[in-house]
């Protein structure tokens, strides 16, 4: 097991520390191979860090943004990961950036799993993994005793991208598997919340990743995670 903890007084301070230091990051890959590769997660945690990082200095056409996850609707939909990744980060400079989203038109979700797992086992290491944490111990859409979620949490697996079906959330969904999610660089977990530090201390002693899959993130060597949280 292998953490860090860095808390922050407000969601702000938190979300100006973590813009500024995964800008560094993106700015490094940049530098170093030309391009850089940023996983980046859904839902309202973020929000605040994408309106902060779309007026970055970064040349964002040589920054690629790949989606920890979706949903199984299209992206004008109301709920999509992908629309609001749009509206609130591709945005002014952030608009030159790459998004590589999940669902794919016009295939069933197995389809679109195998057919977004080719392109997403295509990419290099990443250089930055963003996940969140759900109240239930979720993250991406690696959910709680969902079906196939033991492959999808399987670090000696094969597939990069996997459909889930939640047993506790609506829509079935699209979700990179815990063992690609873990070849990066740096790997943060951004949580806001008392009650989601909560949560996380119990995934800490968890020893089952099915009933608790951000777990599986908290146990492995394979690349320190770094965790952020502010109240």
């Amino acid at each position: 097991m292998s953490y860090s903890l860095a808390s922050f007084a407000s969601r702000d301070a938190l979300d100006r520390a973590l813009c500024a230091r995964v800008e560094t990051i993106l700015q490094a890959g940049i530098e170093d191979r030309g391009q850089a590769f940023c996983v980046i997660s859904g839902g309202s945690t973020p929000l605040g860090f994408f309106r902060l990082l779309t007026k970055s200095d970064l040349d964002f056409s040589k920054v690629t943004f790949i989606l920890a996850d979706e949903r199984w609707v299209r992206p004008d939909h109301p709920d999509s990961n992908e629309g609001a990744v749009r509206r609130h980060l591709l945005q002014g400079p952030a608009r030159l950036a790459t998004l590589i989203g999940l669902f794919q038109e016009g295939l069933d979700i197995k389809a679109n799993a195998v057919s977004s797992d080719q392109i997403v086992q295509a990419l290099p290491l990443f250089d930055v993994v963003i996940l969140g944490m759900g109240l239930d111990g979720h993250t991406a859409s690696l959910f709680p005793s969902a079906t196939g979620i033991e492959a999808a949490l399987n670090l000696e697996g094969s597939a990069s991208v996997v459909a889930i079906q939640p047993l506790s959330a609506p829509n079935a969904r699209l979700s990179l598997s815990a063992q690609r999610l873990i070849q990066t660089e740096n790997l943060i977990l951004h949580l806001t919340s008392a009650e989601k530090l909560a949560v996380f201390k119990q995934a800490e002693a968890c020893q089952e990743a099915a009933l608790m899959p951000v777990s599986r993130f908290l146990n492995q060597s394979k690349v320190a995670l770094q965790v952020v949280w502010a109240p």
